[in-house]
């Protein structure tokens, strides 16, 4: 048999990963699966260029190393995207991208990911008048002189 590194990982080097869109201060998540399919142990570094200031880490670590030995069972990472706050009633998508190095003759040099998200703030609150004390007291007046007027009106004064 081969004695070489063989790296199993989905989904797989150069594919898009888009882990959707949320509102401000969600955070959305990713898990990119891999494991050791040859009989000699797999390298892995993987870090984030993020081209969006942060709003893309990697959990458990950021940047990510792991050796996968053979016949273990396959182990996640998770890619996150926090949402940062937005202007009331915007949006705005993120990029970046997650780039990954292995000891697998397959998957020589920098092996990348494409990542996406995309967050919304939702439109400012409306305000909502108050009365004051003032604005109640000339509110029943104005019931108590209808009432008086109906009253009036009924006993045919």
């Amino acid at each position: 048999p081969p004695t070489q590194p063989q790296l199993d990982i989905s989904p797989a080097f150069g594919s898009l990963i888009d882990l959707g869109s949320g509102e401000s201060g969600d955070q959305l998540d990713q898990a990119i699966t891999m494991m050791s399919t040859g009989n000699v142990d797999v390298d892995l570094d993987c870090s984030i260029s993020d081209s969006a200031n942060g709003v893309f880490t990697l959990q458990p670590s950021d940047p990510f190393s792991m050796t996968l030995s053979p016949g273990a069972d396959p182990v996640d990472f998770e890619v996150l995207c926090a949402l940062p706050a937005l202007a009331p009633g915007t949006s705005e998508t993120f990029n970046g991208e997650l780039s990954c190095t292995t000891n697998d003759p397959n998957f020589p040099g920098d092996n990348t990911f494409a990542l996406l998200c995309a967050g919304s703030a939702p439109p400012p609150a409306i305000p909502v008048p108050t009365m004051g004390r003032w604005g109640f007291l000339v509110l029943m007046l104005g019931l108590l002189a209808l009432a008086g007027f109906r009253l009036r009106a009924i006993r045919g004064i």
